[in-house]
């Protein structure tokens, strides 16, 4: 719970603003020691003083230590916040109005960053950057697939070959050998599409569970020419679905409840640079039934 949160709560309790108020400027203090220290005995490495990086951790820690301790709750590192602000405007504006953008300063800047907003950068580089990254990789694939197949055609026209596209067979020994054969029957949990079961009463309403499976597809050419392929990729299917059914059970189960409500069944393609997984999430309500 954040600060606010925690004000708001207790209807600003002068006792816990006091507190709140006190975890805040410990932290402050210990950061500003740990900058000041930092700068006092040159503890840098190739020139960038480590004081931008640990100043604003520290305050966060001990500002976040120190309030558990008096609340049981944190402050939300709000000196991580103030140390981020003298950090940049000292080191940066301050004693180094010169300082050059180079890979350290850079570097620390979204360690600096990464202190003092935790949420913001993390979301910032594994959603973002990450997804960005191989979102680039699926299209710089799939672009490569649509310039081969169509340059190298032409080509073989020139020279007066017929080109044969490249193919692999679907077989049980090189797709989805991870996948096993699933009794959902025999699981313990009744599965139901529906919302609002009239058969059944349900006594307590858990949360939203969901199960997961990834079929790898590590050949990149194969495409489904035979009735036999086709049946075997549906299989697969049906058996991935029942693993992400065993998966959603299980997780409904260790939660106490033996149903599920508003069941869905999703097909999804995963790009990937040798080729599109097949991604099957099975999701739903938990309850519990009488």
């Amino acid at each position: 719970m954040s600060l606010i949160d925690k004000l708001n709560k207790n209807n600003k309790d002068p006792e816990e603003i006091g507190k709140a108020v006190l975890s805040i400027v410990f932290g402050t203090f210990i950061g500003c020691l740990t900058y000041a220290l930092s700068f006092r005995f040159h503890i840098d490495i190739f020139g960038w003083n480590l004081a931008f990086v640990f100043a604003p951790l520290f305050a966060g820690y001990a500002e976040t230590y120190l309030s558990i301790k008096l609340m049981d709750e944190t402050t939300g590192a709000i000196s991580a916040y103030l140390l981020f602000f003298v950090t940049v405007i000292h080191g940066f504006i301050l004693a180094n109005p010169t300082l050059g953008v180079n890979g350290i300063t850079v570097g620390a800047i979204i360690v600096i960053l990464q202190a003092a907003f935790p949420t913001l950068i993390n979301y910032f580089f594994l959603v973002v950057v990450i997804g960005s990254v191989s979102y680039l990789f699926g299209f710089f694939k799939q672009w490569t697939d649509k310039l081969y197949y169509t340059i190298v055609p032409i080509f073989y026209k020139l020279i007066g070959r017929e080109f044969v596209p490249k193919r692999a067979a679907l077989t049980v020994d090189n797709f989805a050998t991870n996948l096993e054969e699933t009794d959902i029957n025999d699981l313990g949990v009744l599965f139901m599409t529906t919302t609002h079961p009239w058969q059944v009463n349900v006594k307590e309403y858990i949360g939203v569970f969901e199960g997961s499976v990834i079929i790898p597809n590590e050949n990149r050419f194969f495409e489904i020419k035979t009735k036999n392929e086709e049946n075997l990729l549906l299989i697969r299917f049906q058996e991935a679905k029942d693993q992400a059914l065993k998966q959603l059970a299980k997780e409904i189960k260790d939660h106490g409840g033996n149903g599920v409500l508003d069941l869905e069944i999703e097909y999804n393609i995963v790009g990937e640079l040798i080729g599109d997984s097949f991604h099957i999430v099975a999701k739903g309500t938990g309850v519990l039934l009488e």
